[in-house]
């Protein structure tokens, strides 16, 4: 895929997962287990030094990362599995 594609295509995924997370702001379980994490990080921050909440700020970072680069990555491979099956056809 050329350069220009590649950054198309990462566009036009970027823009369906924002998509579903703006439905998912909407989902009652997502909300309710966001606000766990929200919570629970809350009052692990409070009981922490500032380096320690640092290092947790940091492994959160981290973790949302993942989950980014694994949303992308499944994405992409349910539309390729989609062209797949429509080319069988």
């Amino acid at each position: 895929m050329n350069y220009s594609l590649g950054s198309d295509f990462q566009a036009f995924i970027d823009s369906r997962l924002d998509c579903v997370g703006h439905r998912l702001k909407n989902n009652a379980d997502y909300k309710r287990k966001n606000d766990n994490i929200e919570n629970a990080t809350q009052e692990l921050l409070a009981a922490m030094s500032p380096k320690m909440a640092f290092t947790l700020s940091d492994i959160d970072d981290s973790y949302l990362e993942i989950i980014t680069i694994c949303e992308r990555a499944s994405y992409r491979q349910g539309f390729k599995d989609a062209l797949r099956l429509f080319s069988e056809f």
